[in-house]
Formats: structure tokens, C-alpha cells, sequence
């Protein structure tokens, strides 16, 4: 596995816990939208996210911790799923992401020298095609009754197509010369993963994700795992027509790859809120 295909993989996963953020639905009341029902949700959401890890890398030697400077960002991503039976559905998410920042030491990348201060950037955006599918779900009557909280536990199988790039520009240290280079690629990426949630109250909602990647190519390997935990809050009980929820939660992300004497390990990690509508 080339190096290429490598980091596509770290930057083309990085999105994809937030976009199944809400994706089940179990208000019972008669009359409203059913148990994994024929419905269409929408959930647009914010992430803000740290860049952590470190890189050996065609020359370059760096601890993203503590040798560079990278803010955190802030980034809007859209979601749609769209239930297709009482068991499956389908979604398609879109996310734009990008880390800017300055390298603390002098370094090599790409058979070029760069002196302290250069400036390093990373973009990726990707689409993301996935199924969901139900395993198993369950009810519990509450109230006497009157009221029914449910769960539900599916399998994840998705591909994500990506579109990314990495640019390093800088002054050679002893030339005084201004250097660049990049690299852009497109890459298909699979994965399988889980997703699973409990109704907590008749309006709150608790609910996460975890998906894995393991493979080897030739002489190369990849490793990645993605967890995100989510608390939804409905905002309109009672409706009978579309629902609208308020969720928060948290998402981290680790990747290593290493390939050809190539090894990058990259992790991103913090807060997620948005709004979601079911229709």
C-alpha cells in the first residue's frame, strides 16, 4: 500500500462517527413516526476537533503534539439517512475538514529542507455512502402502559470516497529559497462498524458508534478505530408530523499506517452538537 492510499485512509474516516449521529428513532406513540419507520432524517451538526499524533514520513520526523502548531477547528458536516425498510436504511453524510499550522523545527519532506516556521496544511472532503442495518431492538412499556422506551443495536457497511491533500511551504535554511510541496489524491475507502442506542426518557436519548478498519496490502498495513457517544434531546414531544432534536456527544479517532518504512499515527478527538430533523 502506497503511502497515498495511507493518510487517504487517516483523512477520509475522520468525519464519519458524527454523520450517524442520529439515525433510529423509537417514539411508540400512536400516531407518530414509527420504529425504524420510512422516515427521512436530516441532521446537520458542528465538530471541534484537535490534530494529535506524530509522522515518519518521506523525511519528515514530527511529533504533532509538541513540534507543531495546530489549532483546533470548528466545521460543519450534513447527514441524510433515509429508512428504506423496518430494518435497513441507507445514508449519505458530506464533510469538508482542514488543519493549518506551523512546524517548530527544521525538516525535511519530499526530498526538500524547510527551516523553522514553515507552514504545514491538511485537507480532506469526502462523501459517504453506508447501510445500516437492523439486528435486534426492544420495548419496555413505562407508565402504566402508556408509554413504551426502546433500543437498538445494527451492523454498519459503507465506503467513503475522499478527495485530500497535504501541503508543506517553507524557506530552505540555508539557501533562503522558498520551497513548497503537496501531494492530492482520490481514494475509495470500506469499513464495517456497529451502532447501537437506548431510550433513556420519553424525549432523551443516549447513543454511540464504534467502527474498526484493519488491513494489509503488500507490504503495508492500516489500523484505524472511530468511537463517538451522543445524547439526543427531542424538542418538540408529542409532535405527530416532524420531530426535531438538539444532540451533543463526543468523538475520537486514532489511525496508524505504516508502509515502506513510512509511519504515520494520527488521532483527532473532540466535541460534537447539532440539529436533527425527522420527517
Amino acid at each position: 500500500m502506497r503511502f497515498v492510499a495511507m493518510l487517504t485512509v487517516l483523512l477520509v474516516l475522520v468525519g464519519s462517527g458524527a454523520a450517524l449521529a442520529y439515525e433510529r428513532d423509537f417514539v411508540f406513540t400512536p400516531g407518530a413516526k414509527g420504529a425504524l419507520g420510512r422516515a427521512t432524517t436530516v441532521h446537520v451538526y458542528n465538530w471541534t476537533t484537535d490534530l494529535l499524533g506524530d509522522a515518519d514520513v518521506k523525511g519528515l520526523v514530527l511529533d504533532l503534539d509538541s513540534e507543531a502548531s495546530f489549532g483546533s477547528r470548528n466545521r460543519l458536516g450534513l447527514a441524510v439517512s433515509h429508512g428504506i425498510s423496518r430494518d435497513n436504511n441507507l445514508m449519505l453524510s458530506y464533510n469538508s475538514f482542514d488543519h493549518s499550522g506551523r512546524i517548530r523545527k527544521q525538516v525535511t519532506f519530499d526530498n526538500r529542507t524547510y527551516r523553522v516556521g514553515a507552514a504545514m496544511k491538511v485537507q480532506n472532503s469526502w462523501f459517504d455512502l453506508a447501510w445500516s442495518h437492523n439486528f435486534t431492538r426492544w420495548d419496555t412499556p413505562t407508565d402504566r402502559g402508556r408509554n413504551r422506551l426502546g433500543g437498538y443495536f445494527d451492523g454498519l457497511i459503507g465506503i467513503k470516497v475522499n478527495d485530500s491533500s497535504l501541503d508543506v511551504a517553507g524557506y530552505d535554511p540555508v539557501t533562503a529559497a522558498y520551497n513548497s510541496g503537496s501531494w492530492n489524491e482520490k481514494f475509495p475507502i470500506p469499513y464495517l462498524g456497529i451502532g447501537g442506542g437506548n431510550q433513556i426518557s420519553k424525549n432523551f436519548w443516549v447513543m454511540g458508534h464504534f467502527k474498526f478498519l484493519a488491513a494489509n496490502v503488500g507490504g503495508g498495513s492500516v489500523k484505524s478505530y472511530d468511537f463517538d457517544l451522543n445524547a439526543a434531546l427531542q424538542l418538540n414531544p408529542g409532535s405527530t408530523d416532524s420531530e426535531w432534536f438538539a444532540v451533543v456527544g463526543f468523538r475520537t479517532f486514532h489511525i496508524n499506517g505504516e508502509s515502506g518504512g513510512d509511519d504515520l499515527t494520527v488521532g483527532y478527538r473532540g466535541p460534537t452538537f447539532g440539529l436533527t430533523g425527522r420527517f
